[in-house]
């Protein structure tokens, strides 16, 4: 799919467990946005808000999270600049869901990739 500047927009919804979500991707205004079923924004129809939303804003990527749906505006903005994997410090490594690598994990989880494919780890 294409915005309306021709740049490449990429949807994806997945359902694991009682979890509905849906991703938006937009390459073209830097933006990723995240929509749980149930949970909302102030301003839009239910099962049309997005309560986390991830952008380039002023040359910094920032999260913004509406934690009350009675509240306008986002009621938490995150600078993400830390969070940059050029920034890292150490040595130690995770695994991208904040294991380190080697280490067993406890309870099996269910992964779904952007490509809606599916793998349990363990």
């Amino acid at each position: 799919m294409m915005n309306e500047n021709g740049m490449d927009v990429e949807h994806k919804s997945a359902t694991v467990g009682e979890i509905k979500a849906r991703l938006v991707i937009d390459g073209g205004y830097n933006y990723a946005e995240i929509s749980i079923q149930g949970m909302g924004t102030s301003a839009m129809a239910d099962g049309e808000g997005v309560p986390i939303f991830i952008e380039k804003y002023e040359g910094k990527w920032t999260l913004h999270v509406w934690a009350d749906i009675n509240q306008e505006d986002a009621t938490h903005r995150i600078d993400l600049t830390d969070a940059l994997e050029g920034k890292r410090q150490g040595e130690e490594l995770c695994d991208g869901f904040g294991m380190a690598t080697g280490d067993p994990q406890q309870d099996d989880e269910l992964v779904v990739d952007l490509d809606g494919s599916r793998k349990q780890r363990k």
